[in-house]
């Protein structure tokens, strides 16, 4: 919580995630989106719905991100999911 409210004065914009968002039915996903927003004192579509099972969301995550940084919104998630691999993969070497 501190440092979602400490990140705007270091010039720092949080993305507020709600990851195994397909656990949820709709109305139950939408009344706990709700309550995690109230108790981080946002808006509930500050906080984006995120599953990685089923796709929900990657989409909107991956628009805040670009939108955000500045980053080549020619990219697609694939390729950035790509280098970070290929990255990875050459640091373990």
């Amino acid at each position: 919580m501190m440092l979602i409210q400490a990140a705007p004065l270091m010039g720092w914009q949080p993305i507020m995630v709600f990851t195994k968002a397909d656990k949820f039915k709709k109305n139950a996903r939408i009344k706990r989106r709700r309550e995690i927003a109230d108790s981080l004192g946002v808006k509930p579509k500050d906080i984006l719905l995120y599953s990685a099972v089923t796709g929900m969301g990657r989409d909107e995550l991956w628009d805040r991100i670009v939108q955000l940084t500045g980053l080549n919104d020619e990219l697609t998630f694939e390729e950035v999911e790509q280098a970070a691999a290929e990255l990875a993969a050459s640091e373990e070497e």
